[in-house]
């Protein structure tokens, strides 16, 4: 029991620090900036009528403050060995997979990696599909467990899966692809009605 308390806790430890990591990625990201270039100013370099402006970026606040909240959570949860709120260690580890993917995402879309930062994007959809459908059937429907579990892998959720569709139009920017001649308003209206259906989803 001891060993198993003690593999949650550092679990738990590894994801808040994989998450404070990527936090501080993140700012240097567009503090420094990396490459010398922000990541609103890169995705700038993609004109298109899907992509969003840089100023959209500003989610990542909401998220970041959200994941905190989580990850926070489930440290404590860790610790106290409340097992009513803490997430199987499998799951977790989804998730600290998803912030070292997110690490990666940045370095690759700074370097202008376009088509790799699509593989790594794909990659935090994927973890976070995962994370979603898991969450949402061993957690229960309670306050805490809404605010503390539910709700941050949801808006995350949802922001990467807009941000994926983003991804994969600025790769296609980058390879000049003539969109079948077909023009940029109804390529976007099609790239929305697909966004659409992966938020009914």
């Amino acid at each position: 029991m001891m060993k198993i308390k003690n593999n949650y806790i550092l679990i738990a430890a590894l994801n808040f620090l994989l998450f404070i990591a990527m936090i501080a990625v993140n700012g240097l990201a567009n503090g420094l900036p990396i490459n010398g270039v922000t990541t609103g100013e890169l995705s700038d370099l993609y004109p298109n009528l899907f992509v969003p402006a840089g100023l959209t970026f500003s989610i990542w606040g909401l998220i970041y403050l959200l994941l905190l909240l989580m990850t926070g959570f489930q440290l404590i949860a860790a610790i106290n060995e409340n097992t009513a709120i803490l997430l199987p260690l499998k799951t977790q580890i989804l998730l600290g997979l998803n912030f070292v993917l997110n690490i990666g995402w940045i370095f690759l879309w700074h370097y202008k990696l376009v088509f790799l930062s699509l593989l790594a994007m794909l990659g935090l959809l994927f973890t976070l599909i995962a994370l979603f459908l898991k969450i949402y059937t061993i957690s229960p429907a309670k306050p805490r467990h809404l605010i503390a579990v539910r709700f941050p892998v949801t808006v995350y959720f949802g922001w990467i899966s807009v941000a994926t569709i983003a991804n994969v139009t600025a790769v296609l920017v980058s390879l000049n692809w003539g969109a079948w001649g077909i023009s940029a308003n109804i390529w976007t209206i099609i790239v929305m009605a697909v966004g659409t259906v992966l938020a009914l989803w």
